[in-house]
């Protein structure tokens, strides 16, 4: 129900009006009436009328500069004019103002209702694009950190962007091109879903909120978009997630960690920080691996293979020359460590080192060395496999 003040100095217009119209049947409520503009001001304040009929010519405070008035503070306020003849030219200024409806006293039932019709039906049309605007105003606070985040997490791991396309979405979704890291975690393997989200609460807790772009789960890895953390704090900061997911009685994590850099690089500094972790093989899962730990990038991949004589470890082990054997181990995974291949492409080179060392068992003992071919490939880091391997090149010296 919308609310009407009558504005008029003549109280013969003011209570004909005021009992002329069926106000409950039009959905209005006549809230009062005031003698002049200034009385009007006043009742506008305190009451918060949506419909004012207004005379133009008032002593005090006049129609048009009440109206002009109450726009200015007021905009919403729907005015519906009442004029005398020979007042043509003050309805006219009222026009400027956004008045769409004006009466010639005396005005008669009819014309008065249908203004009021014309301008409820307005105040009705703009309640709701205003409610469909709130809605709308709504929906998109809901969901812009969601875009955002997805927008953050697609252009870091796919990297599909064009620059203008960056450009575009970061000005649609209000992201800020600031230098920024990658940081990853890596949980072991098998691990509950569910445990991932206790992971990334322990990583929201230890790190300052304004620091944090994005944090969003991946499988069982949690990946972290993070802004002006400081490069000495930040191992510290790593350690003691580390330690609080062990507490928390899980068996390992693995962080690894990108420098930080300009915006437009953040898919190269995802790669990086993947490729660190991809040295957990090499390192040993359950460390902080930045890119000073892991050898210098050499290309995508490795353009050739491990160039290894395996015939030289056989050798060894035939001669029964310990030294040797634990030269040629050396030379082996030192190779292996500096070509940093895949983790499944090292362990098929591991594989093929295990069954050459292996084949130096005689006839009755290769079965059971065989048999143990298949935890080589479970095997979650290459120390744990160079032990496995000198440990049976042992047995056969």
């Amino acid at each position: 129900m919308f609310k009407v003040l009558l504005v008029d100095d003549e109280r013969i217009i003011r209570e004909g009006i005021a009992r002329l119209i069926d106000w409950k049947q039009l959905d209005l409520c006549l809230i009062g009436t005031a003698v002049n503009g200034r009385e009007a001001a006043d009742m506008i304040e305190r009451d918060k009328p949506d419909i004012v009929i207004t005379d133009v010519k008032m002593p005090v405070l006049d129609g048009i500069d009440l109206i002009a008035m109450e726009n200015a503070r007021h905009p919403e306020i729907a005015f519906i004019v009442l004029s005398g003849y020979g007042e043509f030219e003050l309805a006219s200024a009222a026009m400027r103002y956004g008045v769409k409806h004006y009466l010639l006293k005396p005005c008669n039932e009819t014309g008065i209702i249908d203004a009021l019709r014309d301008v409820t039906g307005d105040l009705r049309r703009r309640e709701k694009r205003e409610s469909l605007l709130r809605e709308s105003q709504n929906y998109l606070r809901r969901m812009l950190p969601l875009m955002q985040d997805q927008f953050l997490q697609e252009y870091a791991v796919n990297g599909s962007y064009t620059e203008a396309d960056v450009a575009y979405y970061c000005r649609l979704l209000h992201i800020e091109q600031q230098n920024c890291r990658v940081i990853l975690f890596q949980a072991e393997r098998d691990i509950p879903f569910d445990e991932i989200y206790v992971l990334r609460n322990i990583v929201t807790d230890r790190l300052p909120a304004e620091s944090v772009r994005l944090i969003a789960i991946m499988i069982n890895r949690v990946l972290v978009i993070s802004h002006g953390l400081d490069d000495a704090s930040l191992p510290d900061r790593l350690d003691g997630i580390r330690s609080e997911w062990v507490d928390y009685g899980c068996k390992s994590l693995t962080i690894s960690y990108s420098d930080e850099v300009e915006f437009r690089l953040l898919p190269q500094a995802y790669r990086e920080a993947e490729r660190c972790l991809r040295f957990s093989f090499y390192l040993g899962e359950g460390g902080i691996i930045t890119p000073k730990d892991v050898t210098p990038d050499p290309g995508e991949k490795p353009t050739t293979g491990l160039i290894y004589d395996y015939d030289r470890i056989s050798g060894a082990i035939k001669s029964g020359n310990v030294k040797e054997v634990q030269a040629e181990l050396d030379t082996f995974f030192s190779q292996l460590r500096k070509m940093a291949f895949e983790t499944s492409v090292a362990k098929t080179y591991c594989m093929e080192l295990y069954l050459t060392v292996v084949r130096q068992c005689g006839s009755e003992r290769i079965g059971i060395g065989l048999e143990k071919l298949a935890d080589i490939q479970q095997m979650d880091s290459i120390a744990r496999i160079r032990e496995a391997i000198t440990e049976i090149s042992r047995r056969l010296q």
